[in-house]
């Protein structure tokens, strides 16, 4: 087996990709889903969550891009991701009531909503259309994580 998809299949990396063309990362299915905070602007550099901290509220990114990062070994920021429009900022933290495995920053100018986390935890809880969207989108996110894996394994 070459862990190809066969002729008329999609490979995973391709179903990621479809799965994000499709607006699982829409903003706008996030805001009709959930009741979120007018959108705010937080200017390029604007930290909106830090490591260690506990998440006190969620973040949905409705315009701009947010560097994710957490200390390395060496105490400099490793850069773990970009998130943009469509993401959410802080939702397992909110879940599980534990702090942030990573600081969130805003790169550019960046427009977000909000919603506490005894909101969140509360939505996800009770309305079946946002829980089941939070579960498609971190699903899609655990796939993605995965294929990054193994194209990293691939390169060893």
């Amino acid at each position: 087996m070459t862990g190809r998809p066969l002729p008329g299949e999609m490979g995973p990396l391709a179903t990621v990709h479809r799965l994000y063309i499709l607006g699982w990362s829409n903003a706008e299915a996030w805001k009709e889903a959930g009741q979120w905070s007018p959108p705010r602007l937080y200017p390029a550099g604007t930290e909106l969550l830090r490591e260690g901290m506990w998440a006190g509220a969620v973040y949905l990114i409705e315009q701009g891009l947010v560097k994710l990062s957490c200390s390395g070994p060496d105490h400099r920021p490793l850069i773990l991701g970009l998130s943009a429009q469509g993401g959410l900022l802080g939702p397992n933290s909110a879940l599980l009531q534990q702090p942030l495995a990573h600081t969130a920053e805003a790169l550019t100018d960046c427009h977000a909503s909000h919603m506490t986390a005894e909101r969140f935890r509360y939505w996800v809880k009770t309305n079946p259309q946002f829980s089941w969207r939070f579960h498609q989108v971190q699903s899609s996110e655990r796939q993605r994580l995965m294929m990054q894996r193994v194209a990293v394994k691939c390169l060893s």
